[in-house]
């Protein structure tokens, strides 16, 4: 495997893990509606 290959996947590790951190932070947070709510409705 190529270095900028291996760099670049863990470059893209890195921000995909940010992101999940940041939508279950929301969601706790209650910034994002939890498909609870919409269940809720019917």
């Amino acid at each position: 495997m190529k270095k900028e290959t291996k760099e670049f996947i863990i470059l893209v590790l890195k921000y995909f893990l940010i992101m999940m951190i940041l939508f279950i932070f929301a969601m706790y947070s209650g910034i994002i509606e939890t498909p609870k709510f919409t269940y809720a409705e019917f």
